[in-house]
């Protein structure tokens, strides 16, 4: 016998009423380059072997960022590299071939991975070996019609296209019109997981438009340079000494990011940035007094020392036979963990207030209402305590006793302290907190006495 349907009388549906909440991650870093080993902008390697395999040189600049962040203790669980779109690559031959040479290498074009294998033969010249390689790509399946080939003595492809598995005979050099700021804007499109800034290039002028980009798109740049000048004092304690001074510029200019003298060209803000960022209980830690692995110390007198702090620069120097990165503060003057610190409060506050939202059918203007709004805030607040973002104040008693109490007062108006407008437009204004930073101690002044 046929049935009616039950949905008839009774209509049954559950829905879920978890809806997750997009939490801002602080623990990972970029690096962009223009390497150009894959197509698209942006990916993920928790190995330096993963990179080989994907046909990156032990001397691609992202290789050697990666090197330097993965070998840290602790580290971050992986390193983000990003592709500044480059519009050419220019191939050329170091020399005539000789026997077991191949001169190949792989071409990757909307998806379709094509490995170019030229006909080489011993003695060869570059010339020669150019006019196999246009041979072995005209001979490709499609879309290598989408490439533009030109140069005789070396090859110059142009086009839309990633190149990896690079014979190490050539010497590849990459043309890139894009700037840092459209780079940016394209990865996070792909993928918008990271929060520090880290680049390839080492020009000074490029490298101070990096803080600027990192700030509108709410993340923080680390920088870098070699330049003696970055170790030489301050014209008339204010100016930087030269264009060169990429320390002296960045204090000038107060920029947000952390700069590094460093003559060990390893990108070692990425290895600062890997332990560092690492976990979002080891960026409050304070970040002077740390050591790295593959990063060397400088070997500067104590006036250059000076003169690099005086900068708000860092350095890692040697004291009594321990490498330690010092001083831990950004360009602008303030120190780096109090700077990611009070960024991360913003987004936790903001997103338990959110949250609140999502998980309450309807919050009112009623004063248990404004204290759950109260409640939420000290939550987070209370949260950061442990991690020393904010300190425990001590009070005195009528006894005179210390009482410790939690570091932060939070006000929230009362109903009857909120105006109809407000009220009118559904809006909560004039709630305010106060916190008290822990700071951390960098130096120890002693004065004793010894007597008979």
């Amino acid at each position: 016998m046929s049935e009616i349907d039950i949905k008839n009388f009774v209509d049954v549906t559950i829905i879920a009423n978890t809806r997750p909440l997009q939490i801002d991650r602080f623990n990972s870093f970029i690096f962009i380059g223009h390497s150009n080993r894959f197509e698209e902008r942006v990916r993920q390697y928790r190995s330096t072997s993963a990179m080989i395999q994907d046909g990156f040189r032990d001397t691609d600049p992202e290789y050697i960022a990666a090197v330097s962040a993965l070998q840290q203790t602790p580290s971050v669980s992986k390193i983000y590299i990003g592709r500044r779109a480059a519009t050419a690559v220019t191939l050329t031959a170091a020399a005539d071939a000789i026997a077991g040479d191949t001169y190949s290498f792989a071409l990757t074009i909307d998806g379709t991975s094509l490995d170019v294998i030229p006909s080489i033969s011993v003695d060869d010249t570059p010339t020669e070996i150019v006019a196999a390689v246009k041979t072995a790509i005209a001979a490709l399946a499609a879309p290598h019609s989408a490439l533009t080939l030109t140069g005789t003595t070396d090859l110059t492809i142009s086009g839309t296209f990633a190149i990896g598995q690079v014979d190490p005979k050539y010497t590849q050099v990459n043309t890139n019109s894009e700037t840092y700021a459209t780079a940016v804007s394209e990865i996070r499109k792909e993928n918008d997981d990271w929060y520090g800034l880290t680049v390839e290039t080492k020009d000074t002028a490029i490298q101070l438009t990096i803080p600027a980009i990192a700030s509108v798109n709410n993340k923080f740049a680390g920088l870098s340079s070699s330049h003696a000048d970055n170790k030489a004092a301050l014209v008339n304690g204010t100016t930087a000494t030269s264009s060169d001074d990429l320390l002296g510029q960045a204090f000038e200019q107060k920029l947000e990011t952390i700069a590094i003298y460093s003559t060990d060209e390893v990108y070692p803000e990425c290895g600062v940035f890997s332990k560092m960022l690492s976990s979002e209980r080891y960026i409050f830690n304070n970040w002077a007094f740390k050591s790295y692995v593959g990063i060397a110390s400088e070997n500067i007198t104590q006036t250059e020392y000076d003169n690099i702090l005086s900068k708000s620069g860092n350095v890692i120097v040697q004291v009594k036979g321990v490498n330690v990165f010092q001083n831990g503060k950004a360009s602008s003057g303030e120190w780096v963990n109090v700077l990611i610190g009070i960024q991360i409060l913003e987004a936790r506050v903001q997103e338990e207030l959110y949250n609140l939202q999502l998980t309450n059918d309807i919050l009112t203007f009623s004063n248990a209402d404004l204290q759950l709004v109260q409640a939420s805030i000290e939550s987070v607040l209370t949260r950061y305590t442990p991690v020393f973002i904010l300190a425990r104040r001590g009070v005195l008693d009528n006894a005179g006793q210390t009482q410790f109490e939690p570091g932060f007062t939070v006000n929230v108006p009362k109903r009857s302290q909120l105006s109809s407008v407000d009220i009118s437009n559904r809006e909560l204004n004039d709630v305010t907190f106060t916190a008290y930073l822990a700071g951390a101690i960098n130096f120890i002044g002693i004065q004793g006495t010894v007597q008979y």
